[in-house]
């Protein structure tokens, strides 16, 4: 019964704080009824290239969603030559890292106001694509526990961007009566490659503790690919945020 309690005020304190704060929040403008991308002079040329240009987006969500795992994978990589004394320290060192570089990322290009498409796989999914294959190498080449912190750094900077710069990019492709199914396709992407990504990873950590960061490796790698085609196909610069 304690750990139960425990567990609750761990999980519902968070939301009831947070869904307090909202009851705050008060939006004076709405969305455009059209978004950069619709707003062609008559054209059906733009709303062409927002629709392959978002399903290019999902294609990439759910290759990132495939090389998204579960933090405690690096923990059990980091802490597992540790005593038992100090296990502990070093799994929080962990999460203190990775939540602190993912928030710093996200508010620092949240208020730069770029345009979403190239700062997403460029600083989104390729340094978390770096990370997973530098996680890799330092198990394959036995480097120091700090190695591990500096691996996983660099995927708390991709994370934080790809939460900035997905839902961005999202609402520049989606018309404002559409944005709640846009963000529900996007939610889904993901969803789906997270439950088969920790599926995998969780046998491959079984078989080799490097092997489900290469996999991740190239996971991210493919989802950085397809935006940067997308990226070179249809050019940033269509959007730009007002």
């Amino acid at each position: 019964m304690t750990i139960f309690a425990v567990e609750l005020s761990n999980s519902g304190a968070p939301l009831l704080i947070s869904t307090v704060l909202v009851l705050f929040v008060q939006r004076q403008t709405l969305y455009p009824a059209s978004t950069p991308l619709h707003s062609g002079a008559g054209s059906s040329a733009p709303i062409a290239r927002s629709h392959s240009l978002f399903l290019l987006l999902l294609v990439a969500a759910t290759l990132y969603g495939f090389s998204f795992y579960n933090l405690g994978y690096p923990i059990l990589t980091a802490t597992g030559s540790h005593p038992s004394t100090l296990a502990f320290a070093a799994g929080v060192g962990i999460y203190v890292v990775y939540l602190g570089i993912s928030a710093l990322s996200g508010y620092t290009l949240g208020v730069q106001r770029l345009s979403p498409l190239r700062p997403l796989w460029l600083l989104g999914y390729l340094p978390s694509a770096l990370g997973s294959a530098f996680m890799a190498l330092s198990v394959l080449l036995g480097m120091p526990e700090l190695a591990y912190y500096g691996a996983v750094a660099i995927l708390g900077l991709g994370m934080g961007a790809v939460e900035t710069f997905e839902p961005t990019l999202v609402s520049a492709l989606v018309k404002s009566n559409t944005l709640s199914r846009g963000m529900g396709f996007l939610s889904v992407s993901r969803s789906i490659g997270q439950l088969i990504s920790n599926l995998v990873m969780g046998f491959l950590f079984t078989v080799n503790p490097a092997s489900p960061y290469l996999y991740a490796f190239v996971a991210s790698l493919l989802a950085t690919v397809v935006l940067m085609g997308a990226d070179l196909h249809y050019g940033h610069k269509m959007l730009q945020i007002p």
